[in-house]
């Protein structure tokens, strides 16, 4: 790996096309080094492969008392609003952030209808796809889920049609795009200069912006406003410090 130290705060890694498991702990760790003097660090990655769960690098700034950000690019199996065929990947976004009396904040998706595990699992279970998650080339739903894995298939950004606000999801995986290969040199999914998978950390110290006390007590209290907001019959909040995740 090559690191590109770009100020006291930023930084570009060339992965090498190395684990990206490996290069991404690098990153994320450089990250929160830069945090930890600075305030803040941000590291981009490029020529990289598949990091796995974002929530890993996120909780790394987290036991840092720091907020922790990840954007990761890859593949080429999700089409645009109105288009035919693969176009962008299935990008991550994830956020960590502490609390105090209760587990950690994670947030961490794929803006899109579906990823390859889930349709792993449906397979595995001998149960369909919903429509809407997956389309062949003329537009049709696929509802097999072996058909994810078809070229000719491609999965629906979230939202799955231009009434539910799919555009919102397509804007989503260009963010990841563009902070991670785009501002890295690389160019992202769609593009693919200097490698396959491309990324991004981010780690905020919080205690640059406020006191870590009054942020962890404020997550605390947005977290009993969600846990005791009314809800549908028949239906409950998500137990997020039993859980630790919502």
């Amino acid at each position: 790996m090559k690191t590109y130290q770009g100020s006291k705060t930023t930084a570009i890694i060339d992965g090498d096309n190395g684990l990206g498991f490996i290069v991404s702990h690098y990153a994320m760790t450089k990250a929160i080094s830069m945090s930890k003097e600075s305030g803040s660090g941000w590291v981009s990655v490029f020529n990289s492969n598949h990091a796995g769960a974002g929530a890993y690098y996120v909780l790394m700034a987290v036991k840092e008392n720091m907020i922790g950000i990840h954007f990761s690019t890859g593949g080429t199996s999700v089409s645009g609003p109105g288009g035919s065929g693969r176009l962008i990947g299935n990008n991550v976004i994830a956020l960590g952030a502490p609390a105090n009396k209760y587990a950690p904040f994670v947030f961490d998706m794929a803006p899109t209808m579906s990823i390859a595990n889930k349709a792993h699992l449906l397979a595995w279970n001998n149960k369909k796809m919903p429509e809407g998650y997956v389309m062949d080339s003329e537009g049709n739903p696929v509802t097999d889920p072996n058909g994810y894995f078809n070229p000719t298939s491609a999965v629906l950004p979230l939202g799955s049609s231009m009434t539910h606000g799919v555009h919102k999801g397509f804007g989503l995986l260009l963010l990841s795009d563009i902070l991670t290969g785009v501002l890295s040199g690389d160019g992202g999914s769609m593009l693919r200069k200097k490698g396959v998978d491309s990324h991004a950390f981010c780690a905020l110290r919080i205690d640059s912006f406020s006191p870590i006390s009054t942020f962890k007590n404020l997550m605390d209290e947005m977290i009993e406003k969600i846990h005791s907001a009314p809800t549908l019959k028949g239906l409950q909040v998500f137990d997020i410090q039993e859980n630790g995740r919502t």
